[in-house]
């Protein structure tokens, strides 16, 4: 039996202070990213797609909404487990976390395993969260083709985990757009592969 898990990180939001955006409310996805979203749709369109779980967050479910309308018989479900990797740097510009020794962008790039702020989980917690979520596909929708939509670090974070087995700074390397889909495949509950499709042309690493 074959399980697929499309993890799709939103599209772009409108976001002109350029800050990180964390759990904090609002940003809107922009007009382009909505667009990108329906191209994203259509590709979906074509998927025996049962159920599209998302972040509580607005981006998320905004993204979510648009990709329902291309499959119309998808139940949409909110999944706190699927939520951004949550951070002392939200609200704050890069340029201001690489200034505060205390916000730790180096271990961030270095060490992600010993990375950690004053507010938010690890990097281990947040794989834990998103393999819990996996897991629960796994047992209730075995052989099905599965949406969940969540952002850009817990996916790669996740995709870093099961493809090496551990946690590190190779996370970073993935690419992971705005929008994009990082599909995993799993066999009778064991990971296969991971298929991942972009749909923008191209995006600087860390856009916010």
């Amino acid at each position: 039996m074959l399980t697929t898990i499309y993890f799709i990180r939103h599209a772009r939001t409108y976001n002109p202070k350029h800050i990180i955006k964390g759990l904090l409310p609002g940003f809107k996805l922009t007009k382009a990213g909505q667009q990108e979203v329906e191209k994203l749709g259509k590709y979906l369109k074509t998927k025996p797609i049962t159920k599209i779980f998302y972040s509580p967050l607005l981006r998320t479910k905004q993204t979510a909404t648009i990709i329902k309308k291309y499959l119309p018989h998808a139940k949409l479900v909110p999944d706190k487990r699927l939520i951004e990797w949550q951070t002392a740097w939200e609200g704050l510009t890069i340029q201001q976390v690489k200034a505060l020794a205390k916000m730790h962008w180096d271990l961030y790039h270095e060490n992600p395993l010993k990375f950690k702020t004053a507010k938010g989980p690890t990097a281990r917690q947040v794989v834990r969260q998103i393999n819990s979520f996996t897991k629960m596909v796994l047992k209730k929708f075995p052989d099905q083709e599965i949406v969940a939509i969540s952002h850009g670090d817990p996916i790669k974070l996740y995709r870093c985990y099961l493809e090496t087995k551990k946690i590190s700074k190779k996370f970073l390397i993935y690419p992971c757009t705005q929008p994009s889909s990082t599909a995993f495949v799993f066999k009778n509950g064991k990971f296969q592969k991971t298929l991942y499709k972009s749909f923008i042309k191209k995006q600087r690493y860390f856009i916010q």
